[in-house]
């Protein structure tokens, strides 16, 4: 009955044996099925990384040109600026020589007056 009782038991270790052996193979489809996942997974980093570069020269073009668009506004606000304080002493020298001119012709036509009796 011992001999019974051991092929009994072998019997039945060769089947849970046969159990792990099956699924080892299993886990090994599995590991193999993880790997190819890591490799498109680092595939898919690398794109995401030549992506970010892109976006980074991207940005770094946008800032370039919106630093000369900005530049250009400077310079145009400057130019405005210029031109309205041009024009405003150039209207305060106007009216200064519009009195002197206004002046110039009272003084003169009161000379003719003091003139004509004369001749």
């Amino acid at each position: 009955m011992n001999k019974e009782f051991i092929n009994y038991l072998d019997q039945k270790f060769n089947k849970i044996d046969e159990r792990f052996k099956k699924n080892d193979g299993r886990f090994d489809r599995v590991d193999e099925r993880f790997i190819k996942m890591e490799k498109r997974f680092d595939r898919v980093d690398e794109r995401f990384i030549k992506m970010e570069k892109r976006f980074d020269r991207v940005d770094d073009q946008i800032k370039e040109k919106f630093n000369k668009v900005l530049d250009g506004q400077d310079r145009i606000s400057k130019q405005l600026t210029d031109l309205q304080q041009e024009s405003k002493m150039s209207l305060r020298l106007y009216q200064r020589h519009d009195k002197k001119i206004e002046n110039h012709e009272e003084r003169i036509y009161e000379l003719e007056l003091k003139a004509e009796p004369v001749l």
